[in-house]
């Protein structure tokens, strides 16, 4: 199994016949039926758990989190990224009228899973996007933008991780400075670089 390299947020969406459908009232057990209609019994898109659902996670409105797949099963809820994770919110948030957004306990659910999962798996935040990123599609949902996503996260984390980041880039630099002054100590590079 490859890395998982990121934590990909998707909505339940609208349904065939209406793209703004209500569907906040939708349980776990709605997309694991229709998912099962997809999927029609291929048991390499079956999880470990005997679920049909594709996503990792889902939380419903009322914010019950149910675990569909192990977080190694192979998945199929985004194209060519069956190794990362996804976690649907159900609901439609591409919708004009209420509800049009994540609730409350969609939100008080989501972050401490989302840092979970971080942790667990070291995805850093600039991994943790919606659906949209990998597919031409509004999911999660014309109303969740990127930025909604990074601003899941506290300031201080966001701040932290870009540090991180500068750090390490710092490090590799560093690291190729050392090994650019012993090849030229060496003389490895010959006459092209040598100092007159």
């Amino acid at each position: 199994m490859s890395k998982i390299s990121y934590i990909i947020l998707h909505h339940a969406g609208g349904i065939a016949s209406d793209n703004f459908y209500d569907t906040s009232k939708q349980k776990f057990e709605d997309i694991e039926r229709y998912h099962q209609q997809v999927v029609a019994g291929e048991k390499k898109w079956i999880s470990s758990l005997g679920l049909s659902t594709a996503y990792t996670y889902v939380i419903d409105y009322g914010g019950k989190v149910t675990q569909a797949r192990l977080d190694t099963d192979l998945s199929w809820h985004t194209y060519a990224r069956n190794n990362d994770l996804g976690i649907c919110l159900i609901g439609n948030f591409s919708r004009f009228e209420l509800p049009k957004m994540p609730s409350e306990a969609q939100i008080t659910a989501l972050k401490p899973l989302l840092k979970e999962l971080m942790e667990r798996h070291n995805i850093p935040i600039a991994n943790v996007v919606g659906h949209r990123i990998f597919r031409d599609t509004e999911c999660p949902g014309r109303n969740l933008s990127e930025e909604w996503i990074k601003g899941l996260f506290k300031k201080e984390e966001v701040k932290e991780e870009l540090r991180k980041t500068q750090l390490t880039l710092l490090d590799k630099l560093n690291q190729l400075l050392t090994l650019l002054k012993r090849m030229l100590a060496e003389k490895r590079f010959g006459k092209v670089f040598e100092a007159k």
